[in-house]
């Protein structure tokens, strides 16, 4: 009966171990134009990181749906922000 438990606590480690998958960093906008669209693509998960590079982006009404996203904006050297979201007087940002 012990061995039992053992090999099943062990299939078990091995199980979730297999199933973590690694947080992605995925970049606007080399590997999407726009923010909005690399929020929206199927291969955005949980605990992905959007990195925006500097510049600016004509959008508005962000959303995520049910994502738990983190986004990040480059900065100047100075610290201070590199970009901007200019909704353009259309929605909120």
């Amino acid at each position: 009966m012990r061995y039992l438990t053992d090999a099943f606590l062990s299939i078990c480690i091995i199980a979730a171990v297999c199933s973590v998958t690694s947080a992605s960093t995925i970049t606007v906008p080399d590997d999407f134009n726009k923010i909005q669209d690399a929020i929206d693509d199927p291969n955005t998960v949980d605990g992905d990181t959007i990195l925006i590079e500097a510049g600016t982006y004509n959008e508005h009404d962000l959303d995520t749906g049910d994502k738990q996203l983190t986004f990040t904006g480059e900065t100047h050297a100075d610290g201070l922000p590199a970009v901007t979201i200019d909704a353009q007087g259309v929605g909120r940002v």
